[in-house]
């Protein structure tokens, strides 16, 4: 949902996976906290609800880059970097140690002697 633009509850529930009681009561929340506009099972972010949108998409986009980062952060000269972490979102480093496969928690596992890769997708690309 975007400033301006109005979802319905059912579109929330699809969206979600979540009940219509826990959709209804969340929205319920951020009406009360002036996030969202009501009108009837139509919902719209306000000014306020856009800012805490776009904060929460923010922090969603730095836990994404903290768990890439997990399993090469502590093999990185991070006093010799001279730029934030952050920054990394999106790389993908290749170390000599074997390839990473990605399990569905996110923890990488090597299983060939061919380069680890490391990147923001969760599938590593295969290279010969």
């Amino acid at each position: 949902m975007s400033r301006g633009r109005a979802a319905d509850e059912p579109g929330f529930r699809t969206a979600t996976g979540a009940s219509k009681a826990t959709v209804s009561r969340a929205l319920t929340a951020f009406e009360d906290r002036d996030w969202v506009d009501r009108t009837g099972s139509r919902a719209a972010l306000t000014p306020l609800g856009d800012v805490v949108a776009e904060a929460v998409a923010s922090l969603t986009a730095t836990l994404g880059t903290a768990a890439d980062l997990r399993g090469v952060v502590d093999h990185l000269p991070l006093d010799d970097l001279g730029f934030d972490l952050g920054r990394l979102s999106g790389a993908t480093v290749v170390t000599p140690r074997g390839r990473i496969r990605w399990r569905r928690s996110d923890t990488p596992t090597a299983s060939s002697s061919a380069p680890r890769r490391y990147g923001s997708s969760r599938t590593p690309s295969r290279r010969a």
